[in-house]
């Protein structure tokens, strides 16, 4: 398993558990994801609520061990570093953001 990339748009704080990963579905106040915390994952019509378990990431991929909090299932996401398009098959939300959205 590599370290976090320095130059993949990923950085860690001063607190091994917070991470800054500025993609556009990650949809989070400062892009800051924190293990252990909950967020609103969803992927096409599939919406759920999931707790941060780990986030590393190995070449040019990054990787989310998630926790779903109504089924207790932990399952992983992942996303190529390397694509800069406009189409992303899951993002994650803070409360915070979700219910700040404009209408």
């Amino acid at each position: 398993m590599d370290d976090i990339n320095p130059n993949s748009n990923i950085s860690i704080s001063d607190h091994r558990d917070t991470f800054i990963l500025d993609r556009s579905f990650i949809l989070t106040q400062g892009k800051t994801l924190v293990t252990g915390m909950p967020y609103m994952y969803t992927e096409g019509n599939r919406v759920a609520a999931v707790r941060l378990l780990k986030i590393w990431q190995e070449d040019h991929i990054i990787y989310l061990d998630v926790h779903e909090l109504g089924s207790q299932k932990t399952f992983t996401l992942s996303w190529n570093l390397n694509y800069n398009g406009d189409y992303w098959l899951w993002s994650l939300a803070d409360f915070e953001t979700l219910t700040n959205l404009t209408k």
